[in-house]
């Protein structure tokens, strides 16, 4: 019968064969080859001195012509595909923030390409930026500092669909320089070339590039967390885990502005909602605070927005930090 059909059809059983096997080895190439893909999550650099084996980068995102008001910060997935290793770096990314919050992620070095971009949180419905610009190779060179440049999105005319504009040469406002001396210089993604040097030519040849920066503080700080999530209290110890390993990341806000303000102390206190879809704070909004000092309230803000949490499902809490600092003799 199906033989009867093949011919019908003009094809012949032999034919027929070979079509399928031919079908089946490429589904199974296929198959091997996403399935070798390996996810990695890049960590935040947070001053350490970066080896040999070791690059950063960053990354400016802004939304553009939008008709609907953002809620809160808009946060995109980013992912950067290795063609040579087969190996992707996917993590969370804050748009329309300032240059001082903008996070630096560590990678290896190498050469990458920009293989999706979706807009997980911030409008409410999920955008899928169109990859017209992703063939565009992207050098991370060892112990520099690559900039990416700005990412311009916009919507495409298509629902939910928007379109990436990279401006490639936008250079950074690097105002607290000394604490980017880690790095040899500052390199354009795209083209490879030094925007800037951090630590003088002449210095890093001579150093071999080991520019380590000490931090001397004459000062105990202490900061501390208390995490209430209500009817979700059995998944606190996962939650406050994670706020633990990002300490000293959150400590650097309240560090940095005690050389502002020496004496600056008091309470910060959130509310928010975590969504398992993002694995992360979906809203996040400022309960009460006895802080008036604006920066270290937006760091803190931010830097708890790009945060991954293992959330299982969406919970909402509140979370409250103490600042004391005591000067020693």
């Amino acid at each position: 019968m199906f033989a009867y059909c093949f011919r019908k059809v003009g094809l012949s059983m032999r034919n027929f064969r070979k079509a399928t096997l031919l079908y089946l080895f490429l589904i199974s190439v296929s198959f091997f080859s996403f399935g070798n893909t390996q996810f990695m999550v890049p960590n935040r650099w947070e001053g350490e001195l970066l080896s040999n084996k070791s690059s950063a980068f960053l990354l400016r995102i802004q939304l553009m012509k939008f008709k609907k008001k953002l809620v809160n910060v808009p946060i995109f997935r980013v992912e950067l595909f290795d063609p040579l290793l087969k190996k992707s770096y996917v993590f969370h990314h804050p748009a329309n923030v300032s240059h001082q919050n903008i996070p630096i992620w560590v990678v290896k070095p190498g050469k990458y390409r920009l293989k999706s971009l979706s807009l997980v949180a911030g409008i409410g419905n999920s955008w899928q930026a169109t990859m017209t610009q992703s063939r565009s190779l992207i050098l991370m060179k060892k112990k520099a500092l690559t900039n990416l440049g700005l990412w311009q999105l916009s919507p495409a005319g298509k629902k939910y669909v928007l379109d990436l504009k990279i401006q490639k040469r936008s250079p950074l406002k690097l105002r607290e320089q000394k604490k980017l001396s880690s790095f040899l210089a500052v390199v354009n993604g795209y083209s490879g070339l030094i925007e800037r040097w951090l630590t003088g030519k002449s210095k890093a040849k001579s150093r071999d590039g080991d520019t380590r920066i000490h931090y001397h503080y004459q000062k105990k700080i202490g900061m501390f967390f208390k995490l209430n999530l209500f009817r979700h209290h059995a998944h606190a110890k996962k939650i406050a885990s994670v706020l633990n390993h990002q300490d000293s990341s959150l400590r650097t806000c309240y560090a940095d502005r005690l050389e502002d303000f020496p004496k600056l102390s008091g309470h910060l206190s959130f509310q928010f909602v975590m969504a398992k879809k993002i694995k992360g704070i979906q809203k996040l909004k400022i309960k009460n605070s006895s802080i008036k000092d604006s920066k270290l309230v937006e760091c803190f803000y931010y830097k708890l927005l790009a945060i991954d949490f293992p959330v299982e499902e969406n919970m909402i809490g509140e979370l409250k930090y103490t600042f004391q600092v005591h000067y020693s003799r």
